[in-house]
């Protein structure tokens, strides 16, 4: 059962980074919505799915580490993050990540329901 649903959350995952459009940076007014822009990490997101991608989780975890020195607020990173403790069955620390993800996500409703698949993963997983 916990490899059947290992499978389906890394499918999930694999479609959504398929999808996940790449921010360029704009240096804007103060009145500008912060999620909307990324602070000099995009490139870095776009390596992590790569790691993520080809099962390279402990390169992928250190990519994010390196990011989340530059913008300790961004959900996307928090999210890969939550991604890689899953997979590397730190699962606790998988549920925590995704839910600083979700604090951190703002109005992104598609970020927010990626984590959330990924908690209730977890929960599943923990019972």
């Amino acid at each position: 059962m916990k490899q059947k649903l290992l499978i389906i959350f890394v499918i999930v995952f694999l479609s959504s980074c398929a999808t996940h459009k790449t921010q360029v940076f704009k240096s804007g007014g103060e009145n500008e919505d912060p999620q909307k822009k990324i602070s000099g990490v995009s490139y870095l997101i776009e390596e992590v799915d790569s790691a993520i991608q080809r099962n390279l989780f402990r390169k992928a975890a250190e990519t994010i580490q390196r990011g989340l020195r530059i913008s300790p607020n961004n959900a996307e990173l928090w999210q890969r993050l939550a991604i890689v403790e899953f997979n590397l069955g730190n699962y606790q620390q998988a549920e925590q990540n995704a839910l600083r993800s979700i604090r951190f996500s703002s109005t992104d409703g598609e970020l927010i329901g990626r984590n959330n698949r990924l908690i209730a993963a977890v929960r599943e997983l923990l019972e």
